[in-house]
């Protein structure tokens, strides 16, 4: 046999040895975890996958249409919804005895994608858990602790992120701007935070700048050793000593305890619209005889009561009737005044009423629908009518002038259907 044969067989075996390690064309090992839809169908080992394909977390995927990476790695398209274009599209309810295209499958009437859909993986219900996605028809647990998902990189709370409510990446808009339990409501349905510098983030109001669970964003956790400053998670060092004896650090500040109102007796304790701090402890100059009108300034006799700040003479001491409360030189029902609701001095605000103690908007309170104590059944809604008049509880599941939500009126021969309006029902 020649030189030339042996080379022509020498170079033909190199093309077939090659043609089995291609990266992003191969599966390493032959098995392991399920692939996206949408993908060559294996790993991307090299991290360069072929043609118009991604790589998200080693796997080459069609941003295009892959459902649990709609647009960009990790957008998660919610339920009823398939990925077209690179957008997340809600599905529209097939005719009964229509069938569905191709690769799709009739869930309750809708066409799914049953390898991508996190609301339904593998097979229609089954649901993905927390912090998971739906990869090839099963659910693939991320790394983020329990309770959060991971979204683009970020561990976020999906029950409370406003920037990924529910899903990754659905966003909250005015006027639905605050996320509770997975779902966008009204701000105005959630109690405002007294203190101008916190954010409500689920039932408790935080300081975004500096709280080591909500860094930057509700959520957003900082792990040991960082520390949240200035709204970003940073490796925490030597923390130096205050330089003023009497003042403690809170976070990146020195503070005195005893008169800090954003910090008053303790890091963090905040004291509430109204309240001075005085001697570490939170009270109304307005009628504190201890404190009346500043700090330190008592009252005494023949001028021992404060009222509006300001030091006078007693006369008969205040008896009340049953059911009310002196606040001041006036007896009030601290279950209905609307400027000492729950305890004197607390002050509803704009629209808002005092029902049972507790400030209420009666215009869109499921606690107090239209009026105090006529709470709406569990899974109702308080809806305000768009024609005026009274609100009213309803559900908007099947509601067809509320469908989904508050002021969503269907269409003529559209039903209201699970929060959606479909024809043809």
């Amino acid at each position: 046999m020649n030189g030339k044969v042996l080379g022509l067989i020498l170079v033909l075996l190199l093309i077939a040895a090659g043609c089995t390690g291609i990266p992003g064309l191969g599966n390493k090992d032959g098995g392991g975890q399920a692939n996206p839809t949408g993908t060559t169908g294996d790993t991307d080992i090299s991290g360069a996958c072929p043609g118009s394909l991604s790589d998200c977390e080693g796997y080459c995927v069609d941003l295009v249409m892959d459902s649990s990476n709609c647009g960009w790695c990790g957008n998660v398209c919610g339920s009823h919804e398939i990925c077209v274009a690179g957008e997340c599209v809600t599905q529209v309810a097939v005719a009964q005895g229509e069938p569905c295209p191709t690769g799709l499958t009739n869930c309750d009437g809708y066409c799914l994608d049953l390898t991508t859909d996190r609301w339904n993986c593998g097979a229609c219900g089954n649901v993905c858990g927390s912090g998971q996605s739906c990869t090839g028809g099963t659910c693939i647990a991320s790394d983020c602790p329990s309770g959060q998902s991971d979204c683009e990189g970020s561990c976020v709370d999906l029950n409370t992120d406003a920037r990924n409510c529910g899903i990754c990446g659905h966003v909250c808009t005015a006027p639905n701007d605050v996320c509770r339990n997975g779902a966008c409501v009204r701000s105005d349905t959630v109690p405002a935070c007294l203190v101008a510098s916190q954010t409500r983030c689920g039932n408790a109001c935080v300081d975004l700048q500096t709280d080591e669970n909500n860094c930057g964003s509700c959520g957003s956790i900082c792990t040991a050793p960082s520390t949240c400053t200035n709204g970003e998670c940073e490796r925490s060092g030597v923390v130096p000593a205050c330089l003023v004896a009497s003042q403690t650090r809170c976070g990146t500040t020195c503070v005195d305890l005893k008169t800090d109102e954003s910090n008053c007796g303790g890091c963090g304790n905040a004291c509430t619209a109204g309240l001075n701090c005085c001697r570490s402890t939170c009270v109304n100059t307005k009628i504190d005889e201890a404190h009346c009108g500043e700090c330190d300034h008592v009252c005494t006799a023949p001028f021992d009561t404060c009222s509006n700040g300001g030091c006078m003479r007693s006369t008969i001491p205040l008896s009340c009737r049953v059911g009310q409360t002196p606040c001041g030189t006036s007896c009030v029902n601290l279950q209905s005044d609307e400027a000492n609701c729950g305890a004197c001095g607390h002050a509803c605000g704009t629209g808002e009423t005092c029902c049972s103690g507790t400030c209420a908007n009666l215009a869109t309170s499921e606690s107090h629908c239209a009026g105090c104590g006529n709470a709406c059944d569990p899974g109702e809604t308080c809806c305000a009518p768009s024609s005026g008049g009274f609100s009213y509880c309803t559900n908007t599941l099947t509601d067809e002038s509320n469908c989904g939500k508050c002021g969503v009126t269907c269409k003529s021969g559209y039903k209201c259907y699970k929060g959606s309006c479909t024809k043809g029902l």
